[in-house]
């Protein structure tokens, strides 16, 4: 049987007995030709395809064919599926795709900011409320420092190095990552200003939270229904 005529067989499966989209089909459909193309450059036909010539087609084939990475995994699918039933169908004794893997595909690059929009996101927040205060101390500390979630959730106030008073006063944070390692991060002085705007905030004195070793939570939740009113302070009064 010819390389076109197994194609189409392959694709009549798909969507007569699997009830795969004409979309899906039209993938692998592509994605076969394009194998078949290959299989015949090297001498062969689809059946005689082996291992070697299986990755050169879905890597360095591909890579060269400027196909994405994203875009490799329907093709290893695609692959895998075709020899799969090829061997069900015993039109082959051993399945050459088997152990084709698929490619890892790295995570994306975060996209920083743009000045305009942090500006407008923290216009937007009202002022005149104490968790409008605080929540604008903590997207300027975000913003201004790339911190961690976890990282500002978890601050206290020995976090804080001050340095200097008044107009020259400067503010970094002592901060704990991954594999237990410590860092000192500046704080630009925008955010710095939106900090002490919160921590000077007179509902912010009136609030207990202060830990047993004496150290005080920073940021502090305003609600907390689940949490009896004389143990809603220290620790339990942290924003998780």
């Amino acid at each position: 049987m010819d390389n076109k005529r197994i194609v189409e067989k392959y694709l009549h499966y798909l969507e007569h007995n699997l009830g795969r989209s004409i979309k899906t089909i039209a993938i692998y459909e592509n994605n076969l030709k394009a194998l078949s193309v290959f299989i015949n450059q090297n001498n062969k036909l689809l059946i005689q395809a082996n291992r070697l010539l299986l990755e050169e087609f879905v890597g360095i084939h591909a890579h060269k064919s400027g196909i994405a990475i994203s875009s490799r995994k329907t093709r290893v699918a695609s692959v895998r599926g075709f020899y799969q039933w090829m061997q069900d169908n015993e039109l082959i004794v051993d399945n050459p795709a088997k152990f084709i893997k698929y490619p890892k595909v790295a995570g994306s690059l975060p996209l920083p900011i743009e000045i305009k929009y942090a500006e407008k996101l923290l216009n937007s927040i009202d002022l005149s409320t104490f968790s409008g205060v605080r929540d604008a101390a903590i997207i300027a500390l975000f913003l201004g420092t790339g911190m961690r979630l976890s990282g500002v959730s978890n601050l206290n106030e020995s976090n804080f190095i001050w340095s200097g008073s008044g107009l020259n006063s400067r503010l970094f944070i002592r901060v704990e990552e991954k594999g237990k390692k410590e860092r000192v991060i500046p704080v630009p002085d925008t955010a710095r200003l939106y900090l002490q705007a919160y921590l000077g905030h007179e509902e912010l004195e009136e609030v207990n939270r202060r830990l047993p070793n004496g150290d005080q939570v920073i940021f502090i939740s305003l609600r907390g229904r689940r949490i009896p009113e004389h143990e809603y302070y220290g620790e339990k009064r942290r924003l998780s």
